[in-house]
């Protein structure tokens, strides 16, 4: 589980793949995560352009091209600062260059009662995907902020490993704290043969 960002020649905001048409899209950038697994911290990827998407029926036919791999979260550049969010409240943060006024929606995802870990996502208001990964007890294991590409920071990614989320589907406001942050490296701009063909469901 981890995060697919893709931006295209038209505007695809944050529609479900399942919303795409039925017909080719060429994709600007994207911004893959794979997501962390066990002791595995996952690593991000990338791609300047030459990658299309296209849906067929229940499925999403994907052909990435000019792939770069950036390394895990704490490959990237350290970044001071802290992102922190509450139900009703509203967001702030101290991490230079993020927008404290861009409010974290309704988080929404998947919860393990039993376990108290799940995950989530979110699109803020300036167009930023903010999505969190917690274990037991709330414990974050991931967390990867993506900025709107056509916002101050174009595109830049965020990541953590470190903070809390409680009160998810638990009946009580949701309370987020993200710390310990590193900026993903930027994309390179030279030309790649490694590619990735598949599809999506």
């Amino acid at each position: 589980m981890g995060l697919l960002v893709v931006d295209g020649d038209d505007e695809l905001g944050s529609y479900p793949l399942s919303s795409l048409p039925e017909e080719e899209v060429s994709v600007v950038q994207l911004s893959w995560y794979d997501g962390a697994s066990g002791s595995e911290p996952g690593e991000f990827y990338c791609s300047g352009g030459g990658s299309t998407l296209e849906r067929s029926s229940d499925e999403v036919l994907v052909n990435f091209a000019n792939l770069h791999a950036l390394g895990g979260c704490e490959d990237g550049t350290p970044v001071s600062g802290v992102l922190e969010h509450e139900d009703g409240v509203g967001t702030t943060t101290t991490i230079d260059g993020l927008d404290s006024d861009s409010a974290l929606g309704g988080l929404s995802g998947g919860y393990n009662p039993d376990e108290g870990s799940g995950s989530a996502i979110t699109t803020m208001n300036d167009g930023a995907i903010l999505r969190i990964r917690w274990g037991a007890g709330g414990d974050v294991v991931w967390a990867v902020y993506v900025s709107p590409r056509d916002g101050a920071l174009e595109g830049a990614t965020y990541c953590s490993t470190t903070g809390t989320v409680l009160g998810f589907g638990g009946g009580s406001d949701t309370a987020v704290s993200l710390s310990n942050f590193y900026k993903v490296a930027a994309c390179p701009t030279e030309d790649s043969t490694d590619s990735l063909q598949g599809c999506l469901r």
